[in-house]
């Protein structure tokens, strides 16, 4: 069989995407009058830069 070349893949759209997520979730927690909602916001903002930095860790170990 016959070696298939792949093509290279950028991740860079996701970590945009999760990079707005962030932004506007933090927005959120700041203008939040109710605290449990400021702390369900902070929880998603964490998340979000959790999965920002393991995207960019997968880009750095396949160096893509």
């Amino acid at each position: 069989m016959a070696k298939k070349k792949l093509k290279r893949v950028s991740l860079s759209p996701i970590v945009n995407q999760l990079t707005r997520l962030e932004r506007a979730a933090r927005k959120a927690k700041i203008k939040s009058k109710v605290k449990a909602d400021k702390k369900a916001l902070a929880v998603r903002v964490k998340k979000l830069k959790r999965a920002k930095k393991s995207i960019r860790g997968i880009c750095r170990a396949f160096y893509i």
